[in-house]
């Protein structure tokens, strides 16, 4: 193990070493150091105990860890906090309690995924309600893209793989499928090339429909990716939800694309 965040090691050594020439046993000071120190290094990956106790799911050591002075929101070389792999494993009980302790769910890892990214991406419904009521009480607006390292949402996650549960239930809290991640994709994009039926019609019954024309980098419609993919599930769902609808102008491009 190696230290962890600086001079708390530095300290145990120079208490241990007084109270050896002295012969007396540690007092409290040098104790509360200890404890300090040791939950606090880390392996060569930056690993601390907290890191280990979060992923595996240890709520009663989160605890222990957290009240001995462990550092909520150490960061491991992939730039993981223990938020982040708690919500990664779908570990709601530690999420609760490390968002208690004042862990940031803004924080997100080396590739810009956020703890309610990952928990979205794996499908996570607990840990994504955590998350959400935790952004909601603290004002932290959860659906700006800039919180994001391709400014793909936890939508956009849910839509990559296909959690069709954890999608109804961002969209039942608001979110929204306005805006575009790395290559101009519209989270109806996603659902089409996935080719669910059952994602694209929450999608569109949540208002997708007004985004079926608009296109990504590549040029493509939503009903274009659905056909170059050949999902005819999806194209029939495009079709179901779009007929006796020509009124609108978004119902008028979702015309016009399924031509």
């Amino acid at each position: 193990m190696h230290k962890h965040g600086g001079g708390g090691c530095g300290s145990l050594v120079q208490a241990v070493g007084v109270s050896s020439r002295a012969g007396e046993v540690l007092d409290q000071l040098a104790v509360s150091t200890v404890l300090r120190c040791a939950v606090n290094c880390s392996s060569v990956t930056r690993s601390t105990p907290l890191h280990l106790a979060a992923e595996r799911g240890s709520a009663g050591v989160v605890s222990k860890l957290l009240a001995a002075g462990a550092v909520v929101d150490a960061r491991d070389t992939a730039g993981s906090t223990a938020l982040f792999l708690a919500s990664e494993a779908g570990h709601t009980a530690v999420v609760e309690r490390l968002l208690a302790a004042g862990s940031d769910p803004r924080l997100g890892n080396s590739a810009g995924e956020t703890p309610l990214y990952i928990a979205a991406l794996r499908g996570h419904l607990g840990c994504v309600k955590e998350l959400l009521l935790y952004c909601k009480a603290r004002g932290i607006d959860w659906q700006d893209p800039e919180m994001y390292g391709d400014s793909w949402t936890p939508l956009h996650a849910a839509a990559v793989a296909n959690r069709a549960d954890v999608a109804a239930y961002l969209l039942q809290v608001g979110a929204r499928d306005d805006g575009v991640g790395a290559g101009g994709h519209s989270v109806l994009h996603v659902a089409a090339r996935k080719g669910s039926s059952q994602l694209l019609r929450l999608l569109l019954s949540a208002g997708g429909v007004a985004v079926v024309g608009s296109r990504d980098g590549s040029g493509d419609t939503p009903v274009d990716v659905a056909k170059k993919n050949r999902h005819v599930a999806a194209l029939a769902e495009f079709r179901r939800l779009t007929a006796g609808h020509t009124t609108t102008r978004g119902s008028q491009s979702a015309a016009t694309a399924m031509a």
